[in-house]
Order: structure tokens, then sequence, then C-alpha cells
């Protein structure tokens, strides 16, 4: 092929790849989307490790696209779980409706609203994985970790941070949670298992998971100067959950070190999920407000012994200033 019509064709097949469904730049003239989302997540079925999920979107009549997140934070490629997706169904105004998948882009869904539509309840559920070989492991019997982006579709058109969704969660009976998101206090006396949060951008529920267990402690890591920083710690058994002052002093110290090193916090609040089991899948991601850590049940127990098996909290925290708070532009 002469050099001229290699060049051409490459640029042809570059300009498909940056057209393809799901790699689309943020809509020109983007816009607030009206209204919020509701997200009720049902976290109780643990002995399954299924989540069951009823959203209800506002939006009025007429043809309405979908999506489930595929482009993700913190991971390496465009790969949202969505072959644990089941049970999708649609319904307005108590009445079931048909919808499509798109044929080219197995992350989107379309269907048309009929006349009179106010909102749209949309209800799946997400079969977690039973074993490794189906993907990471997110519940055990005594603890769970919950991505937004598991849970969720969101409508076409807009950009993440255009969009605001309110999410609440049931939890199983005496199970406590921890997030970077603050419940809403118009709903403390929903039940002591059930909690709302305050709505949020689609862009920061994202960025804000939520670990819940049976187990728990709290530590408070916060400086003298400093915003509200806490170690949220769930364990499958409870005597991994016991810290010593010495431990909690090098863990403040760790702050410390993190505002010498990189400048004042950029954020209001963080908190560190950490799950201490051998049973739940490995992770280590990072968030602007928190991160997600999965350490071995002997963090504590075995202090001495693991010296050199301490970096992952101050690793994710870093990520709070470097890939967070500053990023590529259009990340």
């Amino acid at each position: 092929m002469p050099r001229r019509a290699a060049l051409s064709s490459l640029r042809c097949a570059l300009a498909a790849l940056l057209l393809l469904p799901g790699m689309t730049a943020a809509p020109q003239g983007a816009r607030t989307f009206p209204g919020v989302i509701a997200l009720s997540v049902d976290l109780t079925d643990i002995q399954r490790r299924i989540f069951r999920v009823v959203e209800t979107i506002p939006v009025g009549p007429g043809r309405f696209e979908l999506y489930y997140p595929q482009w993700l934070p913190g991971n390496h490629a465009p790969r949202g779980p969505i072959e644990q997706l089941a049970g999708l169904r649609f319904r307005a105004g108590g009445q079931e409706l048909p919808w499509q998948r798109d044929p080219l882009n197995v992350y989107k869904f379309a269907l048309d609203l009929p006349s009179g539509t106010r909102q749209l309840q949309v209800e799946f559920q997400v079969a977690t994985p039973q074993t490794e070989a189906q993907g990471r492991i997110v519940v055990t019997p005594n603890l769970l970790g919950l991505q937004w982006n598991q849970v969720l579709l969101y409508p076409a058109g807009y950009r993440a941070r255009d969009i605001r969704v309110q999410a609440a969660l049931q939890l199983p009976p005496g199970w406590k949670y921890a997030s970077a998101l603050r419940a809403d206090p118009q709903f403390v006396n929903a039940g002591a298992d059930r909690v709302t949060f305050l709505s949020e951008p689609l862009e920061h529920l994202i960025d804000s998971p939520l670990f819940a267990g049976r187990y728990f402690q709290q530590f408070d890591l916060a400086q003298s100067e400093g915003p509200p920083v806490a170690l949220n710690v769930f364990a499958e058994e409870p005597a991994d959950l016991a810290a010593s002052e010495a431990e909690l002093t090098l863990h403040r110290a760790m702050l410390r070190e993190a505002y010498a090193a990189l400048g004042p916090a950029r954020f209001d609040h963080y908190d560190f999920l950490v799950a201490l089991s051998d049973q739940i899948g490995g992770v280590g991601t990072e968030h602007h407000r928190s991160s997600e850590n999965s350490l071995p049940p002997g963090y504590f127990r075995s202090w001495e012994e693991d010296a050199d098996g301490r970096d992952q909290l101050p690793h994710e925290l870093t990520h709070s200033w470097n890939g967070k708070y500053r990023r590529p532009a259009r990340l």
C-alpha cells in the first residue's frame, strides 16, 4: 500500500477507535440531568451473595438510553462487571416495558417510554462472584465491599458530574458500614439497618465505595490541624480488631508525613476502608476521600512480623493528591 494511503487508513482506524461506544468525549454543551435519581440497594442476601437494586429515574416520554458503568476509577481497562448483571426489568406507571441492548455496545440499553411517563423504575440484581474463578469475591459471611458502579444504570448524554444520585442501603441486621458518603439527617429514623445518604454527583458516588460488616471498629487518625480522618476496620473475627496505641500512633504519623510531603489535605474528610480477611478478594484502590484495602486478618496481631506489608495504606492515601486531586485533563 502506498505510504499516503497507509497513513490515511491509519487515521481512519484511529478515528473509528475514538468514536467507539463508551469511548466518546463528554457531551458538547453539557447540561444537568433534571431531577435526582433514587438508588436503593438491598445487601441482606449474604448467603447467596446477591445485591438487589431498585432505581427510580425522573424522566419524560420518548426514547431513553442508559449505560451500565464501563470506565471505572482505579481500573486499568474498560471492564465494568456487567457479566454480574441479572434480572433487568423496566417499569413506568406500573407497566413493564420492553427494552433493547445496543448491538455494538453491551453496556448500553434503550427503551421507548409511553406518553405521560414521569419516572422510570429499574430493577435488577447483581450476582457477585461465588468463587475466585468468577471474579473478585466481595461478600463473605461477615463483611462485604460495595462499589456503586456495580449497582446502577445512568442516563446517556450527560456528564457524570451533572447527574445527581441519592443512594440508600438496607444492611444485614446488626451490620455497620463505613464510606466517604455521609448520611442524610432527614432519614435518621428509617431504622437501624437502613441508611440514606446525601445526594451526590454520580462522579462522586462512584468514587465513594462502601464497606460493611458484622465486626467493625473505627479509629480516629485526624491531626490537630486538618480534616477528619478515620481508619474503618472490618474483620472476620472480632479479635482481629484490637489495635495497640503504638500501632495507631504509627498510622497517625502516616498522615503527618503525607501532609509534609504532599501539602495540605485536598479532601474535606478521609476514610480508610479496611477489610481484615483472607476470604474476600484482594483490593487496593485509591479514591479522593477514601481507599479500599484488603489486608491479612493478623494485620494488628502480627504487627512485628509483617513490617514489609504495611505500604498499602500510605500508597492509596498518596493517590488522593496524585491521581485524584491532580489528574490528567478529561480523565
